[in-house]
């Protein structure tokens, strides 16, 4: 496929709509495991956590990966953090590898990582970076 520099108003309603499934899934067990008052429960969902959000933090990244460079830029934004994030998830054993394509401040990064941290998504950071996306594509779409 060749590059795209825009995205029709249904791909974009699509990823809303997967986003907030996927987080209102989330939020229903979340909200179970808590009233079930299981602590070996509680922990499992702790632990499960990071690399579910993670995994969510790549399927965004698929219906957009075709995007050219010159939707996002080189600054750190929502899109070249996804970027970065998915690269170092599926390349780098899940270790944020910055590299020097994309000029990359983690003080401007929704996950707030530095080159070399661990990628370990929450729900809030996954929450912001996943509307965050959708809202930047939406603006190079317009």
């Amino acid at each position: 496929m060749l590059g795209r520099k825009t995205y029709t108003e249904q791909e974009l309603d699509a990823a809303r709509r997967t986003i907030e499934r996927q987080l209102t899934t989330w939020r229903a067990l979340a909200a179970a495991v808590e009233a079930s008052g299981d602590e070996d429960a509680r922990a499992a969902l702790e632990a499960f956590a990071p690399g579910y959000f993670n995994d969510l933090a790549v399927a965004l990244d698929r219906p957009f990966v075709h995007r050219v460079r010159t939707v996002a830029g080189k600054g750190t934004n929502p899109l070249n953090e996804l970027e970065l994030l998915v690269e170092s998830l599926t390349l780098n054993d899940g270790v944020l590898q910055v590299g020097n394509v994309i000029t990359y401040t983690p003080d401007a990064a929704i996950a707030g990582l530095a080159d070399g941290d661990r990628i370990a998504l929450d729900e809030d950071a996954y929450d912001r970076l996943s509307h965050a996306v959708v809202d930047q594509l939406t603006l190079v779409s317009a």
